[in-house]
């Protein structure tokens, strides 16, 4: 379901972009054209801790204050979605192949009228992060709560005391996450 993608461009890191989330260092961009031709903007946010949060979007959408929380209805009844979404996951590995040591986290948004528990996308993406992403490689955390997943890698932990705790608090820094302290 998950084997096929699409070529991704690595884009660099987008200079203009300021951020005010705590810990942030900056913003990797991707880019992709589906079988459509249509542009997608892959967004990996770069924390402390070697940890890089995914999202995308539409290129077209890329100013909306919306973006992640719209469908582009490309795909109604086709599997051509889970290309697109396997493609995002090839700039997580980018990374990874490249440094051995990251950490990946991301929330499934919600479409409109769509509760932010649980949420369908959250659902789907963190089916192909335990496909993808082994157990004896990364510490896998969810918060079906919040539609928020975390994948932890274990080779921090024998760098870094108190990585996963440390990983933690900064995740609360930045989203303010209630109940954070019971996923450690």
């Amino acid at each position: 379901m998950f084997d096929s993608f699409y070529k991704i461009n690595y884009l660099g890191p987008n200079t203009s972009r300021a951020s005010d989330k705590k810990h942030f260092k900056r913003e990797h961009l991707f880019n992709f054209r589906d079988s459509n031709k249509v542009l997608y903007t892959i967004s990996l946010e770069e924390f402390e801790y070697n940890t890089f949060e995914l999202s995308f979007c539409l290129h077209k959408d890329i100013n909306r204050k919306d973006r992640f929380n719209t469908l582009s209805g490309l795909y109604r009844g086709s599997t051509k979605a889970t290309k697109v979404i396997r493609t995002c996951v090839e700039a997580m590995l980018f990374f990874y192949k490249k440094d051995k040591n990251c950490s990946f986290m991301f929330i499934g948004a919600s479409l409109a009228g769509e509760r932010e528990e649980n949420t369908k996308r959250f659902r789907i993406y963190s089916l192909l992060m335990k496909n993808l992403f082994p157990p004896y490689a990364f510490a896998h955390y969810e918060r079906k709560d919040l539609s928020f997943y975390l994948l932890l890698n274990k080779n921090q932990e024998q760098s870094i005391p108190f990585f996963p705790k440390k990983v933690w608090q900064m995740i609360n820094e930045i989203y303010v996450l209630p109940s954070v302290k019971r996923m450690m």
